[in-house]
């Protein structure tokens, strides 16, 4: 059976068992998981073990397990993709146990007006030794499943001032905590104790079952982002229900690329909405959805998953599970052979701070999505828009940064010294830097020895082309005489006619050493937001100095740029669709690009260039460094690999 590092794709299902959920297991339908197992080909599948409920969905030795169980369905699947040589993992809620608190409320978190949840499990409590490692263990040796995907974590948890937290802290310092002198020292404390947390399950699990991989949800990602040895065998995470592609697949992945481990993304196969908070309704996605999906995935070089709901009493729902499930492995399948192990081609750093993310979000311990990582999503989405293909590098890891033709530094003014002087070194050996936002934007002019001040809120109007456009930002004001070349933004809309109101540079350059800086002093990225405005894409293209390696005369295609000691590899998406929405949409069409026209920067003639995976070789014409082809029609995603 294939190691998660080796896998490409799988299915995931879970069914999130309560007390009331009955008879587990009394119809299961072997022959409709037999026809999966071999029509779809998964390499591995990822079933139901413990929900978020708590309650176990298999017959567990150490208790909380679902009243009614017919056939033991974890053994079901263990014997049946044993049989087919797939792999099975389990879908294992970790702090997010409603069964544990209510049965030991002394595990529970405790928040700060002295409430005990009825959800959240204190990563400082007896749960991890009493319950989650004894039947993690008992997945791995009992039913010799080969590894755990554990849900409800790094999001799950929440700032605990449980007596259990405390003493801990206790432990560490020599002292209890005084909760408003040590507010900061406190919460950076929680979040260790999680990573603390993650570390001993995982090793005590390891200890007797070397082989079982594990996995915490959405760890190392925006969620979490970690500067930490990362304890997990393989990193993973499911793309939200509500807007997959903008607020994930486009966005998160690339913190999973940045660790340099195994990763793989999971879609959820259905969408769902609730008019009472009571009675979900779901509705199944179309198999043309989920490949768009899964397009931004796997040309990333990251392992596919799809999740359905599993039936208790049956297991897979229905046979459109097994029809959606071989028509998108197909279409992943079809393409593996150019993402999977292919190297990113640097285009475009986007710089992460870690440190503002968390200064920013405060008395939360994870995921909060606030205005920093906010401004980060939108403005990495508008260099997309813009035809770049980007990477990740977070400030504090200290990446290497002179392979990129750009490097964005995004709104933080928290930038070390040593990261500033870095960022400088890059754009004085020749580099573009481009610095967005009035924070970032005053740390990097104040450290070439210039003068700025921020001003809150200010309302501007800004032009490009004929156009002007009303914006409303934090905005950085520095003296136009020094800077090599300016643009004016006004305050009042009539001044860019009557050149009597006092504008301020919206743009402005610097010459430093070989390279530029290009300093763009507002919140670009969330004045860009999800209504995606086409004037501050163009406006962005007019500024950045340098065009794409990949130009295509239309907007709606996204790009991804890998390579291998043989190929390059231009990943090509149809960004199209209804999957922009913050209400859940379905759709089963996506308007084919017609008549597309790509021009591909490349320093020296390819000897042909193959449109994947048809494996059809496209005319093209070289000129001026740059190869440019037709392509009649683009569906979905196709790979276009260039031999030289």
């Amino acid at each position: 059976m294939k190691k998660r590092k080796d896998s490409f794709f799988g299915l995931h299902f879970d069914m999130h068992a309560t007390e009331k959920t009955l008879h587990i297991g009394r119809n299961f339908r072997y022959d409709l998981f037999r026809k999966l197992l071999k029509e779809v080909k998964p390499d591995y599948i990822q079933c139901d073990a413990k929900g978020h409920p708590g309650i176990v969905s298999y017959p567990s030795e150490f208790g909380a397990s679902a009243p009614e169980q017919d056939k033991d369905v974890l053994a079901i699947l263990r014997e049946l993709t044993q049989e087919y040589d797939v792999a099975l993992y389990t879908h294992y809620s970790g702090v997010f146990d409603s069964a544990a608190v209510k049965l030991h409320p002394e595990w529970a978190i405790v928040d700060e007006k002295g409430e005990t949840s009825d959800k959240f499990i204190s990563v400082f409590s007896g749960y991890a030794d009493e319950k989650l490692i004894p039947q993690l263990k008992e997945i791995a040796g009992k039913y010799k499943a080969n590894g755990a995907w554990v849900d409800g974590e790094c999001w799950g948890c929440k700032i605990d001032y449980s007596d259990n937290a405390k003493n801990a802290f206790y432990k560490k310092f020599g002292r209890f905590p005084d909760f408003k002198k040590d507010k900061k020292l406190y919460i950076d404390f929680c979040r260790q104790g999680f990573i603390e947390y993650l570390k001993r399950y995982e090793n005590e699990v390891r200890k007797e079952h070397p082989d079982f991989e594990m996995t915490s949800n959405w760890f190392a990602s925006s969620y979490s982002p970690n500067m930490d040895k990362i304890p997990c065998d393989f990193l993973s995470g499911d793309l939200t229900w509500i807007d997959p592609i903008e607020n994930g697949a486009r966005f998160d992945l690339k913190f999973f690329l940045e660790n340099g481990m195994p990763w793989d993304a999971m879609s959820w196969a259905f969408t769902w909405f609730t008019e009472d908070n009571c009675n979900q309704m779901q509705y199944p996605k179309s198999a043309i959805q989920l490949m768009q999906e899964a397009s931004y995935v796997i040309s990333l070089g990251g392992g596919y998953q799809l999740y359905f709901r599993q039936s208790p009493e049956c297991g897979l729902q229905d046979a459109s599970v097994i029809t959606v499930s071989k028509k998108v492995a197909e279409f992943c399948r079809e393409r593996e052979e150019f993402c999977r192990g292919k190297k990113p081609e640097k285009e475009v750093a986007m710089i992460f701070s870690a440190k503002k993310y968390y200064d920013e979000i405060g008395d939360v311990m994870f995921t909060a999505r606030e205005n920093y990582i906010e401004e980060f999503r939108y403005l990495n989405n508008l260099v997309m828009d813009s035809g770049f293909s980007t990477l990740y590098e977070t400030a504090e890891k200290g990446g290497e940064l002179t392979d990129y033709s750009s490097v964005v530094i995004t709104d933080s003014a928290m930038y070390s010294d040593e990261e500033t002087s870095r960022f400088l070194a890059y754009a004085e050996q020749g580099g573009n830097l481009i610095v967005s936002g009035s924070n970032a934007c005053a740390r990097i002019v104040q450290r070439l020895g210039l003068s700025a001040c921020i001003e809150k809120g200010k309302a501007f109007y800004l032009k490009c082309g004929e156009t002007t456009v009303k914006l409303i930002s934090d905005i950085t004001l520095f003296s136009p005489e020094d800077f090599d070349k300016i643009e004016k933004a006004f305050f009042r809309r009539e001044d860019f006619f009557s050149g009597e109101g006092d504008g301020f540079p919206v743009f402005a350059l610097k010459k430093v050493g070989r390279g530029i800086v290009r300093f763009i002093p507002f919140s670009l990225g969330l004045c860009y937001n999800n209504r995606t405005p086409s004037i501050l894409r163009d406006f962005f293209s007019e500024v950045v100095g340098v065009s794409p390696v990949v130009k295509a005369n239309s907007h709606l295609v996204d790009t991804v740029l890998s390579y291998d000691e043989k190929s390059r590899f231009i990943h090509l998406i149809n960004n199209g669709g209804k999957h922009c929405n913050c209400v859940p949409k379905i759709y089963d069409e996506i308007t084919p690009l017609c008549n597309l026209k790509i021009s591909v920067k490349s320093e020296k003639k390819p000897c042909k260039i193959i449109s994947e995976p048809s494996g059809k070789e496209i005319p093209f014409v070289y000129e001026n460094g740059r190869a440019e082809v037709t392509l009649g029609k683009l569906e979905i995603y196709d790979i276009l690999r260039m031999v030289y």
